[in-house]
C-alpha cells in the first residue's frame, strides 16, 4: 500500500493514486484560537479521518499545532479533496483551504 505524505506546500496539487493508496496530510492548526481543519468535499472512493493534534505542555499558548489528515483510498477517484481551516461556530467567516485533486492511477 504506497503511501503519500504531504503538507500545506502541496496545497493544489494533483495526485495519481489508486486503489489501496493512503495519503497523509500534515497542516498546522491554530487549536488554541479554536481552528480546526473540516472536510468540506471529499471525492468518493475515499475515506478521511481526521487526527487531532495532541495537547503539548511544552508548546507556547497561540503556537501551531499539527493535524494530520489520513486518506484512505478505497477504489480509483476522481475528484477534488478540500479541506477547510475555521472556528466551527463561525459558519459565515473566512476560512482558510487546502485542496488537492486526486486522479486515477
Amino acid at each position: 500500500m504506497p503511501r503519500h505524505t504531504l503538507s500545506s506546500k502541496d496545497n493544489d496539487r494533483h495526485l495519481r493514486v489508486a486503489a489501496g493508496d493512503e495519503v497523509v496530510i500534515e497542516l498546522p492548526e491554530k487549536s488554541t484560537a479554536g481552528y480546526e481543519w473540516a472536510t468540506r468535499d471529499v471525492p468518493q472512493g475515499v475515506d478521511v479521518r481526521i487526527e487531532r493534534p495532541a495537547t503539548d505542555p511544552g508548546r507556547a499558548v497561540g503556537a501551531d499545532a499539527l493535524t494530520r489528515v489520513h486518506v484512505t483510498v478505497h477504489q480509483s477517484p476522481g475528484g477534488r479533496l478540500v479541506l477547510v481551516h475555521r472556528q466551527p461556530w463561525d459558519a459565515a467567516g473566512t476560512a482558510t483551504s487546502f485542496a488537492i485533486e486526486l486522479e486515477p492511477d
